[in-house]
């Protein structure tokens, strides 16, 4: 684990140290570490794109009933994106024993933070496990497992919205339709990081996983005002198609939908067999 953010231009550092104190202001965090690219080093940032990597940081806490205090933490993102503007933030936060736990069994993307990652703030109540040294058989294994599991259930989801779907139950299809999507996410971001967020928003996971492959840039067309429309049809499914009396989608709208899931379940197919190859 690392303690220096010699590597960052100054400009970032007092973006980070601005962070971590807004997070433990507001948040009983035993532990703040920066992961992934600001961390290692190769950041992006492309002015004639406008990509720009996030700053990605781990917050660990005690106990799972705090990692779990879901409007705790959305309004700590929200005092923090202001602090780290223009860059965006990904926070991701979990209890000190889910975290040993995951380190100690070679889980790589846990490990992976441990062994690159950069230390912000520390209360010294807990220690981190060693992390457990994975081999390329150990990884596939794994990558293997986790692509076995959440695509075929995403593929019985997709099998169930085609059923609602024929039965004429439109919010129960659309229902079962983001439930696929949310799943062929899950497959992607497990195969490639190892890691995937305990959030069912598709916008934000279909970000994460464009991210992964050239081949899943923009996952579910969203450019056009209409492929907009019928994107936040399928978003506002996981709560309205079940709940709210005037969710409305149609047989038209639901086709199309379909078709687009279909047509990233199969990018991410190829994808994932692609990446679970290089493990060996």
């Amino acid at each position: 684990m690392n303690t220096s953010l010699a590597h960052l231009p100054e400009a970032k550092q007092t973006q980070l140290a601005a962070m971590a104190a807004a997070i433990r202001e507001a948040a009983p965090a035993e532990l703040i570490l920066l992961f992934g690219s600001h961390a290692r080093g190769n950041w992006v940032e492309d002015p004639e794109t406008g990509y720009m990597s996030d700053f990605d940081l781990l917050v660990v806490v005690e106990s799972p009933a705090v990692a779990e205090k879901d409007e705790l933490w959305s309004e700590v993102e929200r005092r923090i994106r202001p602090l780290a503007a223009p860059t965006p933030v990904t926070l991701i936060v979990h209890d000190i024993k889910f975290l040993n736990r995951e380190i100690r069994r070679g889980q790589y993307f846990f490990s992976e933070i441990v062994a690159e990652g950069v230390l912000l703030y520390t209360s010294k109540r807990f220690v981190l496990a060693k992390p457990k040294a994975s081999t390329p058989e150990e990884r596939k294994a794994l990558a293997e497992e986790y692509f076995d599991h959440w695509f075929t259930s995403a593929n019985g989801f997709f099998k169930n919205y085609r059923f609602s779907l024929g039965e004429g139950d439109h919010s129960i299809a659309a229902f079962q339709l983001h439930q696929a999507t949310e799943r062929y996410y899950a497959a992607a971001l497990l195969v490639f990081s190892g890691y995937k967020p305990a959030s069912h928003d598709i916008e934000a996971l279909g970000n994460q996983v464009g991210a992964l492959h050239p081949d899943l840039a923009e996952p579910i067309p969203k450019t056009l005002p209409e492929d907009e429309r019928l994107f936040k049809l399928l978003k506002k499914a996981y709560i309205d198609a079940r709940y709210s009396r005037s969710y409305r989608i149609t047989v038209e709208e639901l086709a199309i939908l379909g078709e687009r899931v279909r047509a990233i379940a199969g990018r991410i197919e190829r994808a994932c067999r692609e990446k679970i190859a290089s493990f060996a």
